[in-house]
């Protein structure tokens, strides 16, 4: 049986802005990098840490070890000027990715040892709604699942790709790849 768990994190999402980099150091002396999070997404992932403790702790859970896979749903506020008939869904920035990378490194050594345990995600999107937030739901994918996918035949291969009809099928071509590995050599 797989382990899992989930949570509604009220609030709105702070998304993961650039790491920041700055020389220290004067110039002819010794100096070195020092890179730093943007402070909002530090504030950002030392609530959303300390929220998941205190909702864990009782329960005595340990972070994942082996592979996990996620479902997150970011909910945002409706911004004044966008209206639900021109604008249903959140396509302005910040990018999807954005949210879940600051969320994901928030849930560091608490859920998960490290987010690269991350092989997939089950449903992962942003919408509008009147209580912003962050639904989240983490399994933790047993050994014999895991070792079951990677010995199917094909299992590199998505069923949806497999179904759907695509303008331009791929299909390996030694001709295609040998011109495209000399155009880069």
């Amino acid at each position: 049986m797989n382990r899992r768990i989930s949570f509604f994190y009220a609030g709105e999402d702070i998304p993961q802005a650039r790491i920041k980099t700055r020389l220290i150091g004067k110039p002819g002396g010794p100096q070195f990098v020092k890179h730093y999070d943007d402070p909002k997404s530090a504030e950002f992932k030392q609530k959303v840490q300390a929220y998941v403790k205190l909702k864990l702790e009782p329960t005595g859970f340990k972070p994942f070890t082996g592979p996990v896979r996620l479902w997150v749903r970011f909910v945002l506020s409706r911004p004044e000027g966008a209206k639900v008939k021109r604008r249903p869904l959140p396509i302005k920035r910040p990018d999807l990715d954005n949210f879940l990378k600051g969320f994901k490194d928030a849930l560091r050594r608490v859920v998960w040892m490290d987010d690269s345990q991350v092989v997939g995600y089950r449903e992962m999107d942003k919408v509008y709604g009147s209580r912003p937030g962050i639904y989240f739901m983490a399994e933790e994918i047993d050994l014999l699942e895991a070792v079951q996918v990677s010995m199917m035949p094909n299992s590199e291969v998505p069923t949806w790709y497999r179904d759907y009809k695509p303008l331009i099928p791929f299909e390996p071509h030694g001709d295609v790849d040998s011109q495209v590995n000399e155009m880069f050599r």
